[in-house]
């Protein structure tokens, strides 16, 4: 039993990572959602944040607790708002989360808080990693996943014979437990191409007991 669960787990990891890499139409989609998504802040907001952080202090330490208290020594730590962020993002505290990646972003794109830094350089495979995390929160977070959904039905309904917009569909639909309107999607699919490799995998996924 447990090696089943292994498996299963094992299984979904899988499909998650070929639905994402070999649907590059659904990347530049999640992207574009996701700009769509963010809002400005400012300095304003960055001190509110700091403040929150601040009074969070008086509860007992976690991890999340321990990592707040290193960006109150120093608010400009890139890398531990991206740790917060991924902290934010495993326990489900989605608003949370995309406070934290919006100030990362906030310090990775202000040419004055560089040079407040000492001109401190924000290497590239850091912000992959920030755009990872906001493609990972995207992909998790069931108000962003509602938000793919319904963008992809624009799509469909524009493009109904779209074998890859139907697949996307079914992998967000089950990503939210709406296991019939995943299958119904994924059937689309494989009617449109029965021996797409993705889809095959993703229907043993959705099926298992």
């Amino acid at each position: 039993m447990a090696k089943k669960i292994i498996y299963s787990q094992k299984a979904k990891k899988k499909i998650t990572g070929l639905i994402l890499n070999k649907i590059k139409t659904g990347r530049h989609l999640v992207k574009k959602i996701t700009q769509k998504i963010r809002s400005r802040i400012g300095f304003i907001g960055i001190l509110l944040f700091l403040f929150i952080i601040f009074v969070s202090l008086f509860y007992p330490q976690s991890e999340i607790q321990r990592i707040k208290s290193q960006l109150i020594r120093n608010p400009f730590n890139f890398d531990n708002h991206l740790t917060l962020a991924k902290k934010f993002i495993e326990n489900h505290q989605f608003a949370e989360a995309e406070r934290t990646l919006l100030l990362a972003e906030k310090i990775a794109n202000s040419r004055f808080l560089k040079d407040n830094l000492k001109k401190e350089t924000i290497q590239e495979e850091k912000l992959i990693k920030l755009e990872e995390l906001w493609q990972e929160k995207n992909m998790a977070d069931p108000k962003d996943i509602q938000r793919l959904i319904a963008s992809w039905e624009k799509i469909i309904a524009v493009k109904p014979d779209y074998r890859d917009g139907y697949l996307q569909l079914a992998f967000l639909n089950y990503k939210i437990n709406q296991t019939e309107k995943a299958l119904l999607n994924l059937n689309k699919a494989l009617e449109l191409d029965s021996n797409f490799e993705v889809s095959l995998k993703l229907k043993k996924i959705i099926t298992q007991p």
